[in-house]
């Protein structure tokens, strides 16, 4: 299962942490809000060339399908990828999984430069969020 796949491939990332080439620098960031408080913060950072590789297997796994919103996607495009993911970033965050919430974090904001904010909504009997773009 791809959610099963992604927690694994942050387990790599948690325990290798010895490989410093970076080769990306994040251009810009965004935020996530819940219930119209930032709960995180992806700013300004540098991509190690292990976490490229972890987001390149992410977004191969992703193109295979995946269920969003109760309907199997065969064939997601980018935006179904990327708000996917974000609901992964949610529930990392949900789950104080660090590592989890910096690989989704990294894959969104390499994957969409014009990401300014993940705006999410929850009370008891439901979570909405939506992704803010410029």
């Amino acid at each position: 299962m791809l959610c099963d796949f992604i927690y694994k491939v942050t387990d790599i990332i948690r325990y290798n942490q010895f490989f410093v080439d970076v080769i990306e620098i994040m251009n810009s960031g965004f935020i996530v809000t819940i219930n119209n408080q930032t709960v995180y913060e992806c700013n300004e950072a540098r991509f190690p060339a292990r976490v490229r590789r972890h987001l390149d297997e992410v977004d191969e796994k992703l193109a295979q399908g995946f269920e969003l919103a109760g309907q199997w996607l065969d064939d997601p495009d980018e935006f179904q990828k990327q708000q996917y993911v974000a609901m992964i970033l949610l529930d990392g965050l949900d789950h104080n999984n660090t590592s989890l919430v910096e690989l989704m974090s990294s894959f969104l904001a390499t994957r969409n430069k014009q990401l300014r904010e993940i705006r999410a909504t929850a009370n008891q009997n439901s979570f909405n969020f939506s992704l803010i773009i410029d």
